[in-house]
């Protein structure tokens, strides 16, 4: 590595000067962000209870996909704020039965705007 002497001394308070503005400027361009758990999500529901759970999982989730077999199972996306809440309604509008499964939880990082 070469180092070319610019003509001027700067000294150990010149360079922590130089150093903390520099650090700064970064500090104040990066941006902020907040660790949430996204959760990848499988509910089953018999056909009478479709169309109630379809219209919770379209508006209130991120829908992946859905399978039709004997029974219908919708796999979908939440976050952490969120899946409390969706579990209980899914659980009010499938007959109470207790039919979410949780396939995967994952940590994301989400830019926040101030």
């Amino acid at each position: 590595m070469i180092r070319y002497f610019g003509g001027i001394l700067l000294g150990a308070g010149g360079l922590i000067r130089a150093y903390s503005h520099t650090a700064a400027l970064a500090i104040k361009e990066a941006p902020i962000s907040k660790k949430i758990i996204t959760y990848t999500c499988k509910v089953t529901c018999d056909y009478d209870s479709v169309g109630n759970i379809d219209k919770i999982v379209r508006e209130k989730t991120i829908l992946d996909r859905v399978e039709y077999s004997t029974q219908v199972t919708f796999y979908f996306q939440t976050d952490e704020m969120k899946i409390d809440a969706i579990k209980q309604e899914l659980f009010n509008n499938n007959k109470y039965s207790d039919r979410l499964e949780v396939i995967e939880a994952k940590p994301q990082y989400v830019k926040i705007d101030y």
